[in-house]
């Protein structure tokens, strides 16, 4: 009976300082042994893979070919066996370091961001927006255009929610700094 790894195999490395085809078919079809995948019948094993196990020197490149094939197989059936939270493949820091291997949470995602991009809405003065180079929005004062509005911010987010889009929306001060702006 197959079964998915637990705990104890995460950040597990199951092929080392190795990359040569034979070593991997052999290594990785222990694992999934081990996992309980019956790879009795060489489990959908081609022939030219016994050959090429037997001797890799005397396969032609179309027979490597598909050596490759089975490799990926393998691939796709440690991902299936892989802990909880895990996927099967290389080591971030080791191509040839082959194991499963925790998904990280992309770090710059949850970052805050430290200066404008493109897309992000900037500001000299709170009353132009600007998004791409292009003015988008003007929040001056009804009474004194040369004044941003009293509700410049909320006029900023209405601008937003109304493209459906929310980038983040940058003061840029005189001195040429940029400083992040909570609409929310």
């Amino acid at each position: 009976m197959t079964k998915q790894f637990g705990s104890d195999w995460v950040n597990a490395s199951v092929s080392h300082a190795t990359m040569q085809p034979k070593d991997l078919v052999l290594r990785f079809e222990t694992v999934l042994e081990c996992a309980g995948v019956d790879l009795s019948n060489n489990w959908d094993r081609p022939a030219i893979v016994a050959a090429f196990l037997d001797n890799p020197d005397h396969v032609s490149d179309k027979g490597l070919e598909q050596v490759d094939y089975y490799v990926e197989a393998l691939f796709d059936a440690l991902n299936d066996v892989a802990p909880e939270g895990c996927y099967f493949g290389a080591s971030e820091d080791d191509g040839s370091d082959y194991g499963f291997w925790q998904v990280q949470e992309d770090e710059d995602e949850d970052a805050e961001a430290t200066e404008p991009q493109e897309d992000d809405y900037t500001t000299t003065d709170h009353i132009h927006w600007y998004q791409y180079g292009q003015l988008v929005l003007t929040t001056a004062d009804s009474n004194d255009p040369h004044a941003s509005a009293d509700n410049a911010f909320a006029l900023v987010k209405a601008h937003m929610d109304g493209a459906k889009w929310w980038p983040n929306v940058w003061f840029i001060s005189d001195h040429g700094n940029a400083h992040l702006v909570q609409l929310y």
